[in-house]
């Protein structure tokens, strides 16, 4: 009595093509993680940056929008 081999019934482009699928996934998922943790750690460095540090909001210039944020309603007077 022999063994007959299984015999898949699925062609070899479906595995590549569910490796790509899944690799594409992987990279989408790991770009967006990247993107979102250097989008918080940016927030929190500018939150919580010394006053004489170059990336200070209060820092900047007076026309610019950073400083008058940072400044208050009043213009910091």
């Amino acid at each position: 009595m022999t063994r007959r081999a299984a015999v898949s019934t699925r062609s070899a482009s479906d595995g590549a093509s569910v490796v790509q699928a899944v690799t594409v996934i992987m990279g989408v998922v790991v770009g967006l993680t990247f993107l979102f943790g250097f989008g918080n750690v940016l927030n929190l460095a500018l939150l919580l940056a010394p006053a004489g540090s170059r990336c200070s909001p209060k820092s900047r210039s007076r026309s610019s929008s950073w400083s008058m944020v940072a400044s208050g309603p009043a213009g910091g007077r």
